[in-house]
C-alpha cells in the first residue's frame, strides 16, 4: 500500500595505495501487523579506510598486485590493510508492535580490521576481525536464549576467485 523506498549516497576517495568509502542508507517500509500499518524509517551507515602495503594504486575498480603470487621468485602478491566502523538504527516505531522488544535489539555497531592477500588479480584471501555491539530496545529482558543477548566477536575467513 505503501510506497517502500531507499536513500543511499556513498563517496569514495582514492589516492595512490589510499582508499576511503563512506555511505549513509535511509530505508522507509511499510509495516503491517494485523490492522496496524505504519512507515518505518531505519537507518544505516559505514565508512572505511584502507592501505595497500605493497604501494599499488587503488582505483574503484580494485586493482592487480605489480607482481603475481609466485613461490620460487620470491614474490607475494599486493597486501592491504583496512579498518571500518559502521552503525545500524532500528526505527524506535518498531517496538513493540512490530518486533518483540523483550527479545530484540534496537542498534548495533561495528569495529572492523581487515588483512586481505591478493595474490593474483583473480585470486584474494581476506581476514577480517570484527567487533559488534547491540543496544537493546526498551523493555529487553534478559533470557535463557545467550546468543540474543550477547554482542558479537567474529574472526571471518575468506577465499575469492574472480571471474
Amino acid at each position: 500500500e505503501g510506497a517502500d523506498w531507499r536513500w543511499a549516497p556513498q563517496a569514495n576517495y582514492y589516492y595512490g595505495p589510499f582508499i576511503a568509502q563512506a555511505e549513509y542508507t535511509v530505508s522507509a517500509v511499510t509495516a503491517l501487523a494485523g490492522a496496524t500499518k505504519a512507515e518505518v524509517r531505519n537507518t544505516a551507515w559505514q565508512a572505511s579506510v584502507g592501505y595497500i602495503l605493497t604501494g599499488e594504486k587503488a582505483t574503484y575498480n580494485g586493482y592487480a598486485p605489480k607482481n603475481n603470487f609466485n613461490w620460487d621468485e620470491g614474490q607475494w602478491g599486493a597486501w592491504e590493510i583496512g579498518l571500518r566502523v559502521a552503525q545500524l538504527k532500528i526505527d524506535g516505531d518498531v517496538f513493540p508492535v512490530f518486533a518483540d522488544s523483550a527479545s530484540s535489539a534496537s542498534e548495533a555497531t561495528s569495529y572492523g580490521a581487515s588483512v586481505n592477500w591478493f595474490l593474483s588479480k583473480a585470486i584474494r584471501v581476506s581476514f577480517d576481525l570484527v567487533d559488534t555491539r547491540f543496544a537493546r530496545a526498551p523493555g529487553f529482558k534478559s533470557t535463557t536464549n545467550l546468543l540474543i543477548g550477547q554482542d558479537e566477536r567474529a574472526l571471518l575467513t575468506r577465499f575469492q576467485i574472480g571471474f
